[in-house]
């Protein structure tokens, strides 16, 4: 068994609900004869409703940018998993680097977010990446391995098969570096090392 090939498209803080719909339906006909891969939206949570009424029976996937680790409670602003699922949402986007870094979450608060979305059936993307100065400093593999380990720590190996880890070099984003084709694959394969300790048929998805 292989995993198809996911592109997915980030729309951050981005795209009001009219906005969203003028965009979906312009898209869902230039991806409607593509085969082989899987096309996710990350959507704010405002058009998250309106982006899984306007894909249905498409071969576009709907995800949450975020979600709380907690299925209900005193968390003002905060969205549960439950709350997704209710929606039909396909998924949720974790540990952006944006979150990373604006919010504050920590590799061990997303590996209970990692938990969460799987125990209501939401395929998480958890996503991974170093800095600038942290490449400088030849610290990739040292921050690769604390973000896949601590994420992951909380899961069994059928969990762990069902995440998606997502390379985001922080370094080349708005910078004007682009990362090459052999920097990502040597990133790439070093996270399959990694998930390869702790779910070696995962590793082969």
């Amino acid at each position: 068994m292989t995993r198809t090939p996911l592109i997915a498209g980030n729309w951050k803080m981005h795209k009001t609900v009219a906005q969203a719909e003028e965009f979906i339906a312009a898209l869902l006909p230039r991806i409607s004869g593509a085969e082989g891969l899987d096309v996710g939206i990350c959507v704010p949570f405002t058009a998250l409703q309106a982006m899984v009424d306007s894909t249905r029976g498409s071969r576009v996937q709907v995800y949450a940018q975020t979600m709380h680790e907690e299925d209900e409670g005193a968390f003002t602003g905060e969205v549960s998993a439950p709350m997704l699922t209710e929606l039909d949402v396909y998924g949720v986007v974790l540990g952006h680097s944006e979150r990373r870094e604006h919010f504050g979450e920590t590799d061990r608060a997303l590996a209970a977010k990692l938990r969460a979305a799987l125990e209501a059936d939401l395929h998480p993307i958890l996503c991974v990446g170093e800095t600038e100065e942290e490449r400088a400093r030849g610290e990739t593999d040292r921050k690769l391995r604390n973000q896949v380990q601590e994420g992951l720590h909380l899961l069994d190996a059928d969990q762990i098969a069902r995440v998606t880890i997502a390379y985001e070099p922080i370094w080349a984003i708005g910078t004007g570096q682009v990362a090459t084709h052999q920097q990502a694959q040597e990133a790439v394969a070093f996270v399959r090392a990694l998930v390869g300790d702790k779910a070696p048929e995962a590793a082969d998805l």
